[in-house]
């Protein structure tokens, strides 16, 4: 067979034949494939000069292509279909024949018309296609390209590869790999190469490169096998992506984590040393406020230890604050999930809340739920205790349990002073302090963030409305059985 001239744009070979099958016109490819002058090729017209399509098919293949022709004459297409050619000095080759058919206004096939391309060609076309596409992936592309023999050596590389680590191609060539390696990556790539020549495993390798100058920088390392022809192997292309991006984000998750943990030890420390004068400074103070004790006191004494008792109140209720931060910060807080029913929890909630003005408490439904009882009524305990602090002396605070679906919903209504719109979004979080936590007797505000907290573990959501209508409203809404990875945490 004769070697294609258009090797690279796959030139067809085309061929017109009559219902007979005699060749009435061909391209210069077809006869130049056949090894026949064109004019030999193609006949008069109504004579028998020229050839039929059956001579240029081997005995062999004789019976397949009768069968392929009747079918052409029944108005059957044919795409890609393999068949075999024989020159004229007796050499076969395969071609992927597509057939095209014309009709007559009766619609009778008047001439078939066949496109053929040498299966050999298509071959050699593909690996071209194959070799050029790899050239210019590996020529052009941003990332960092390098070949490597079965010793390491680097037989080939990028623009990208050389211009990274400041090299001319010339100057890498030859070159081991290791030289281009940080030191401290060295032993890991030599143990990766030494296990890739025994196992024939390519595995992706996170090493630190070296440029021409001594700096460093981190990358990742993929590999892909190459094998000869006889499928040996004979060495491996190597991708090299730079990670200083992600390497950076690494270590600042893992600087932020160590800044989280001292965070947090510091926070456990400073609430411990809070809290050991605590005890007998409230002690004392509630001893010395009973009457008798320190003998008459006029109004300024009694208002002195008055403050003092209040102060340390407040004191104890932010150490207890950041007790809870802290661990919501560390994940220690533990849950004790049980089952209970509402009416008992408003119930103990009653008894805990020490005031002068009415809380109506409407709606009081009874409901068996599952959840931390205890945990639901200290935050209840919270919010009321910032509506009695924040409302004057035509307060109006009320409490509602309803059960929605799945879910049991506590609202706290109060008329005090209403909460900025810019705060709403962040009263919980603490970015946005309540700006009436100048007013609040009980707490630091820092409740309200242990509050969110508490809610979200148990499945819940806790959310804050203020409107001149309504007044403040806090919605504290649970489920009625807690989420199963809780229930899993807390053991039961």
């Amino acid at each position: 067979m004769l070697v294609p001239k258009n090797r690279e744009t796959l030139e067809p070979m085309l061929r017109t034949e009559d219902p007979d099958g005699r060749i009435i016109d061909c391209n210069e490819k077809y006869a130049r494939m056949l090894g026949y002058p064109h004019d030999e090729l193609i006949g008069g017209a109504g004579d028998d000069t020229g050839t039929t399509i059956f001579e240029h098919s081997p005995e062999f293949e004789r019976e397949r292509l009768n069968e392929l022709f009747a079918k052409w004459k029944r108005g059957e297409d044919s795409y890609n279909v393999p068949l075999k050619m024989i020159t004229r000095n007796g050499n076969v080759f395969t071609v992927m024949c597509t057939t095209k058919l014309v009709r007559d206004r009766d619609g009778k096939v008047i001439r078939t018309e066949n496109m053929m391309l040498d299966k050999e060609e298509v071959k050699l076309f593909q690996d071209l296609v194959k070799e050029r596409k790899f050239e210019s992936l590996y020529d052009n592309s941003p990332d960092m390209y390098r070949t490597v023999n079965i010793n390491g050596i680097i037989v080939d590389c990028n623009k990208a590869y050389s211009n990274k680590l400041g090299y001319e191609k010339d100057e890498i060539i030859g070159s081991n790999l290791t030289e281009h390696t940080a030191n401290e990556s060295v032993p890991a790539i030599l143990i990766n190469m030494a296990k890739w020549r025994l196992t024939h495993e390519c595995n992706e390798t996170n090493i630190f490169m070296k440029k021409r100058d001594g700096t460093k920088f981190p990358a990742r390392v993929t590999p892909t096998n190459l094998y000869d022809d006889t499928g040996t192997l004979i060495g491996r292309n190597v991708v090299i992506n730079d990670t200083t991006k992600e390497h950076e984000q690494r270590q600042l998750i893992t600087e932020r984590a160590r800044i989280d943990r001292e965070k947090n030890v510091f926070l456990a420390n400073v609430t411990r040393e809070l809290k050991m004068p605590l005890s007998p400074l409230l002690s004392f103070a509630g001893a010395l406020a009973k009457p008798g004790v320190l003998g008459p006191m006029n109004q300024t004494q009694q208002q002195a230890i008055g403050a003092v008792v209040h102060n340390a109140k407040r004191l104890e209720a932010l150490v207890v604050d950041l007790l809870h931060i802290n661990e919501i910060n560390s994940g220690q807080v533990r849950f004790e999930i049980r089952e209970f029913d509402t009416a008992r929890l408003i119930k103990k909630l009653k008894g805990m809340i020490k005031h002068e003005k009415v809380i109506e408490y409407v709606e009081a439904g009874d409901y068996r739920m599952t959840s931390d009882e205890y945990r639901i009524v200290g935050v209840l305990e919270t919010l009321l205790d910032r509506s009695l602090d924040v409302t004057g002396d035509d307060a109006k605070i009320s409490i509602a349990v309803r059960k929605k679906g799945e879910h049991v919903v506590f609202t706290i209504t109060d008329n005090g002073e209403l909460i900025e719109k810019k705060a709403l979004d962040d009263i919980f979080t603490g970015m946005a302090p309540d700006t009436t936590r100048k007013k609040m007797q009980h707490g630091s505000g820092l409740g309200l963030i242990v509050c969110k907290n508490f809610i979200e573990s148990l499945g819940g959501q806790i959310t804050a409305k203020s409107h001149a209508k309504s007044g403040n409203v806090f919605t504290v809404k649970i489920p009625v059985t807690p989420p199963a990875d809780l229930l899993q945490a807390a053991g039961t």
